[in-house]
């Protein structure tokens, strides 16, 4: 039995999940030592789910299947024991035993750049990550999604950036032509889900978990209040990774992306050169049009006043007041817009 069939075959057993698997892992150093301890040495981390494992309670069928379809597939699978797995995965919390690979897996020891966000994407934020994958040549990682994870693939296969997509789900259901492509130019697609395991509201979270561990920071190019993004966001900054969210027009499109600025997960950005420096850890105070906002506001401004003084239209205005209320450059009270000391 080698390692791969003996971690799906402890993963198969009711009630035990990741976490528990990797602390076994910790402690026992490989699924043969966990397989071959007695009910007394697996309690401390099993619990009542010790006598399944020396039982041996687990789904052969499945886990005999699933390797089968691998093969089938052409999928190389690797785990907690082998050294070629993903040491930012192992920053989880919860990384799973066994992940799946198909394509150029050397593109995980290379510099990259998570970046996610809506399915339904604003033209503003499709034309933003384009650019910016285009000028930061990095690794692309993202989840293989409509919308942002399908413009950013798209934008580093067209500049010839490697680019690694994430699925949440099995490579059974990887049928749509962005994987070839990616594939095609010498891309990655990853998994921790067995062939036959469908994409269902439960696996894209945990998708977006691995995809925030693989990228040395993440971008968050749109996200509505309960987009999915911000589960990849939030992990990123458990991480202790840098998190940047881009605002763009319609700013109600952005509500997510102002939250992250407001709670301090993410730092705010509406252009490329606002990006740029603060990756190179210079945070500039806003300029151009926002400084030139600023210079309005030695006493505080109606919306209409600032229409006039500045000769924006309001779409333009709302936004550049939005940015400069989020970085804490100025305040509302009442109608007036105050700018903080």
């Amino acid at each position: 039995m080698d390692n791969v069939e003996s971690w799906l075959l402890l993963k198969s057993v009711k009630g035990i999940g990741n976490k528990l698997l990797y602390k076994a892992f910790r402690h026992f150093g490989s699924a043969e030592a966990i397989l071959k301890a007695d009910k007394t040495s697996l309690e401390p981390i099993f619990g009542s789910k010790a006598k399944n494992i020396v039982s041996r309670d687990f789904d052969r069928d499945y886990v005999n299947n699933a390797i089968v379809k691998l093969k089938q597939l052409n999928v190389e699978a690797i785990t907690y024991e082998n050294e070629t797995y993903p040491k930012n995965i192992l920053n989880l919390p919860d990384p799973p035993p066994v992940i799946f690979l198909k394509g150029n897996k050397s593109l995980l020891c290379q510099k990259s750049v998570s970046i996610v966000g809506s399915r339904k994407a604003a033209l503003s934020a499709l034309n933003m990550t384009k650019s910016v994958v285009s000028e930061l040549r990095q690794t692309v990682v993202s989840g293989g999604a409509d919308g942002i994870d399908s413009k950013a693939h798209q934008s580093a296969l067209e500049s010839s950036i490697p680019t690694i997509a994430v699925l949440g789900f099995g490579f059974l259901y990887a049928k749509q032509s962005l994987f070839g492509e990616i594939l095609d130019k010498n891309g990655l697609l990853l998994t921790e889900f067995l062939p036959l395991e469908k994409p269902s509201k439960y696996t894209f979270p945990m998708r977006n978990r691995i995809i925030a561990s693989l990228g040395e920071y993440l971008l968050v190019m749109q996200a509505s209040s309960k987009s999915g993004a911000l589960i990849s966001a939030y992990w990123a900054f458990k991480l202790n990774k840098k998190v940047f969210a881009y605002v763009g027009n319609p700013v109600e499109e952005f509500e997510g992306c102002v939250n992250l600025v407001r709670e301090n997960v993410a730092k705010l950005f509406t252009n490329k050169s606002h990006l740029f420096k603060d990756l190179d850890l210079s945070f500039e105070k806003p300029e151009n049009q926002q400084n030139s906002i600023l210079s309005f506001l030695d006493k505080p401004c109606t919306f209409d006043e600032l229409l006039v003084k500045t000769n924006y239209d309001e779409e333009k205005l709302t936004m550049e007041l939005t940015m400069l209320e989020i970085e804490g450059y100025i305040s509302k009270d009442g109608a007036y817009f105050v700018k903080n000391a």
